[in-house]
């Protein structure tokens, strides 16, 4: 008898531990779902044409707002300066201005007075994939969901679950070897 409550115990936690999982993974799939209509439904109510804007695989929108590149930014091994506007979508600006990054390592520079790299600065990964999208001189508009920012704890001001938009430049690339220390 021992033998089978034990048994049948396990058996239960098994299922418990499985059926919150799969209700975690549907709460996941229902708040990307949902952002993506709230995405889809700004993009409409600002009147940008579905043929401008494009979509990644991670579900992060955007559109260029001007084409003019004039380099890639490519590998680790370039110090970048990234000019940007983070937004929520009803227009309230977060945080905005210009840093400077490792490539695409997420690595930036200590202060404007010093070389050395810190490790992850905390760049979200709509970040980092908004980089690797863009070459130098071009400007476009991200649309970042939760997933790709701060997911569902949030982080300072912004809160869980927030849909962020990001107006990005990548306005210079030098090669980590041509970085002047002051």
């Amino acid at each position: 008898m021992n033998k089978y409550f034990k048994y049948s115990l396990f058996v239960f936690f098994a299922i418990s531990i499985i059926s919150c999982e799969d209700e975690a993974f549907q709460a996941t799939n229902q708040q990307s779902e949902r952002e993506d209509m709230i995405i889809k439904y700004v993009l409409k109510e600002r009147n940008i044409d579905p043929d401008m804007y494009k979509t990644t695989e991670s579900g992060m929108y955007y559109y260029y707002l001007n084409e003019e590149p004039t380099d890639t930014v490519s590998g680790s091994d370039k110090f970048i300066e990234i000019d940007y506007k983070g937004k929520f979508l009803y227009g309230l600006t977060f945080d905005q201005g210009i840093i400077e990054m490792q490539g695409l390592t997420g690595r930036t520079l200590v202060d404007n007075d010093s070389c050395t790299a810190l490790g992850n600065s905390g760049v979200i990964a709509g970040w980092t994939e908004a980089i690797s999208i863009l070459k130098v001189n071009e400007k476009a508009k991200f649309f970042i969901p939760s997933s790709l920012a701060y997911g569902t704890t949030g982080t300072g001001g912004i809160p869980g679950n927030a849909t962020l938009e990001f107006d990005m430049e990548i306005i210079s690339s030098k090669d980590t070897a041509n970085v002047v220390c002051r």
